[in-house]
């Protein structure tokens, strides 16, 4: 069975890990954003999503094979303590759809919170 898929970070389109994502052959829907997280950097090649209710994370919006769900769980460190998969409702907005209703899929969370000094806001959501 296909899974809806957010991703906002180094997998998506132009980032540096994609073509993992590649590899099971997903279908892009378009970009999109779930509301209720916040992305912070952690180093200029890594970000994560924290939930925080006043921002909102931007991404694409993918369909994805249960195959891709696996390898990607690994990458992540799903079940390791470093991200954790949730389903969250993913709002599209340039897609396929004309109905921008939420839909229910996948996202991957930091499971930590955002303590470490080191870790700076990304305002607008955005990254790459």
């Amino acid at each position: 069975m296909l899974s809806h898929l957010f991703l906002y970070n180094s997998l998506k389109t132009g980032g540096k890990y994609h073509k993992i994502l590649q590899l099971h052959k997903p279908i892009r829907i378009g970009m999109a954003k779930v509301e209720g997280y916040a992305l912070w950097k952690i180093s200029n090649e890594m970000c994560m999503a924290v939930q925080s209710a006043d921002h909102r994370v931007y991404g694409e919006l993918w369909v994805v094979p249960p195959s891709a769900l696996v390898r990607l769980d690994a990458f992540e460190d799903v079940g390791r303590g470093a991200f954790e998969r949730l389903i969250v409702p993913i709002v599209p907005l340039k897609t396929i759809f004309r109905d921008k209703k939420p839909i229910w899929g996948d996202m991957y969370v930091w499971q930590h919170g955002t303590e470490h000094k080191d870790y700076e806001l990304v305002k607008d959501g955005i990254w790459l």
